[in-house]
């Protein structure tokens, strides 16, 4: 599913490569491939992140908290850094300034309004800050389950190590709903809406759902993801969600129609991260030997190196764009996208996953 999520994102951005009269075959009002790649890439992180912190707290997981930080600041950060410094270094960015470069190097510009350095980066805020956000949530959970006896005597739910977790998975969403509807009635862009923090805090929550219900309700998880109908009804659903919010793919800088403001904010944005964790269910059960001979280990391949391929592909665009609009063009986008993925993923991630491993 990540390397389904990174080509997803990868066609999205391919439209400056193509001639205008093939970007039917990009997008669609029904089909957004990067929005839909993006969606799927929070539901995966909500699914692993969360469903390491309840196996943290059900002591299935010998790991503390500090590590799982520490892990996860590894996993993202180095890579990240090193992407920045190598598009600037090269000059396929401009210098920013030493003050928006600090916040980039942060992960604090969507906090502070400055412009992005890597355009993609937008979305690791989020991620990155999601996963501080549910630790801390973890260790209060354990805290209110261990020390706060009058709480937990009064309030049974906190008498659970995942507590504020599970509480966290059914209120975030609402407060970004209720976020997202304020900005919108307020006048805020589009992409205020879409690439800020405080409006996206539940994008990882829905795949967190998926998590409590592997652990918790196996039996339920089980014979859902052997329904036949699942995968196909998702994408239908998902397809007509997509078509209803024809604005949201229009220029961002425009503000929300008020008209449309409360199905944005409380209707479509929970049904497709809701739709993109049941669609991680319907493939659950997936196997690799149903693909043709080959085509297995490039998904495996496109999977590991998907991180690198995200931070770094719109470079590879920029890169390409002096050839024009071109069949030609587009093909080389990605395979050079993949390419240079595959370089930064043996080079800026692997010595951090190795490191990370080691704590």
């Amino acid at each position: 599913m990540r390397a389904a999520a990174v080509f997803l994102v990868l066609w999205s951005h391919a439209g400056p490569l193509l001639p205008q009269q093939w970007h039917v075959f990009l997008y669609s009002s029904y089909f957004r491939p990067g929005f839909w790649g993006v969606t799927l890439f929070f539901a995966i992180s909500g699914f692993l992140i969360l469903g390491q912190l309840f196996d943290m707290a059900q002591g299935r997981r010998d790991e503390s908290l500090r590590v799982f930080v520490l892990r996860r600041c590894l996993r993202t950060m180095p890579t990240y850094w090193l992407a920045t410094g190598l598009v600037l270094l090269l000059g396929i960015v401009a210098w920013p300034g030493s003050g928006v470069l600090a916040a980039n190097l942060m992960f604090v510009q969507n906090l502070a309004g400055f412009e992005s350095v890597l355009p993609v980066s937008w979305s690791l805020v989020i991620e990155v800050w999601s996963y501080m956000l549910f630790a801390l949530l973890a260790w209060g959970s354990c805290a209110l389950a261990n020390q706060v006896e009058w709480i937990s005597r009064s309030i049974p739910i906190f008498r659970s190590r995942e507590s504020l977790l599970l509480l966290s998975l059914v209120l975030l969403p609402v407060f970004a709903s209720l976020i997202r509807f304020d900005l919108a009635v307020e006048g805020a862009s589009i992409q205020q809406i879409k690439q800020s923090l405080a409006p996206q805090w539940d994008a990882l929550a829905y795949g967190g759902i998926l998590a409590w219900l592997q652990r918790f309700r196996p039996s339920l998880f089980r014979r859902t993801a052997r329904l036949p109908w699942l995968a196909p009804v998702c994408l239908l659903l998902m397809a007509s969600a997509t078509a209803s919010v024809p604005f949201l793919f229009a220029s961002v800088q425009l503000p929300v129609p008020r008209a449309a403001a409360g199905w944005l904010s409380f209707g479509f944005y929970p049904c497709v991260g809701l739709l993109a964790a049941l669609f991680l269910l319907s493939v659950w059960n997936f196997c690799y030997a149903w693909l043709p001979c080959g085509f297995d280990r490039l998904c495996r391949w496109l999977s590991r190196c998907s991180y690198s391929v995200y931070l770094l592909h719109l470079a590879v665009a920029s890169l390409l764009a002096p050839l024009g609009p071109s069949f030609l063009a587009f093909v080389l986008y990605l395979l050079l996208s993949i390419l240079v993925g595959a370089v930064g993923w043996r080079v800026m991630e692997r010595p951090f996953t190795r490191l990370r491993y080691k704590l």
